[in-house]
């Protein structure tokens, strides 16, 4: 079955003013998520779904094609991204398999994007990519009369005895198109956190230019550990 590389770009974005092509590193953010889709080896076709005319023209100097522009309907903040997807599959007839790629995770790298697909090749499911996270949701503290903390359930014990979680990272879903995003019994893809920086506000934008200014274009997974490590 055919990939379809799907980047979803609108231009609204209220945390960072023209987040989608704000330079990072001296190239606009969308073009790192495009070179990584066209390094994997695996889309067939690459496109970007934007209402914002100079998000289109980014996306097509940087090698990505934009074959429509999405209805503004299709681009408020409230906007979910299954009906923006539904959207793009109806408007190209497109049967096969979508991986979606959010322009905000510029460290994936096209093996990320390889493997994922290999994944749902293996198991016919809809795959996420997912990183460890330190926090366990017991931890997670409400506030009630403005400062008093509410706890929802019994605090965990120590990190190092709980079995690990995960969350999503936004960096590659894999599903096929008739079936659309299903998160049910998804195949979960870990990645490493140094990849997995999802950015939304401009604290995320300047971790994701400091890693990205110290990463080799090129890296073995030995290597990247070892850069992980580096920063421990």
């Amino acid at each position: 079955m055919p990939h379809l590389g799907f980047i979803p770009a609108r231009g609204g974005s209220k945390g960072i003013p023209g987040k989608n092509i704000a330079k990072v590193c001296g190239k606009p953010l969308i073009q790192w998520t495009i070179e990584a889709a066209l390094g994997s080896g695996v889309i067939d076709r690459l496109i970007v779904s934007t209402d914002h005319p100079d998000i289109a023209q980014v996306a097509r100097e940087c090698g990505a094609e934009v074959p429509f522009m999405r209805p503004d309907a299709l681009a408020q903040d409230d906007t979910a991204t299954a009906p923006v997807v539904e959207h793009a599959v109806k408007s190209l007839a497109f049967q096969g398999t979508v991986v979606l790629l959010q322009p905000t995770s510029p460290l994936r790298l096209p093996m990320d994007i390889a493997r994922c697909t290999e994944l749902h090749r293996r198991h016919g499911k809809t795959v996420v990519s997912i990183t460890e996270t330190k926090l366990h949701p017991s931890w997670m503290f409400g506030l009630a009369d403005g400062d008093r903390i509410v706890v929802n359930s019994p605090v965990a014990p120590q990190r190092q005895s709980q079995q690990p979680r995960y969350i999503p990272n936004g960096a590659v879903y894999v599903f096929d198109a008739n079936a659309g995003l299903e998160l049910a019994n998804s195949i979960g893809y870990i990645m490493p956190a140094i990849r997995s920086v999802d950015i939304d506000t401009p604290l995320d934008l300047m971790f994701a230019e400091f890693l990205l200014g110290r990463r080799p274009a090129m890296l073995s997974e030995t290597d990247l550990q070892a850069f992980a490590d580096s920063f421990v």
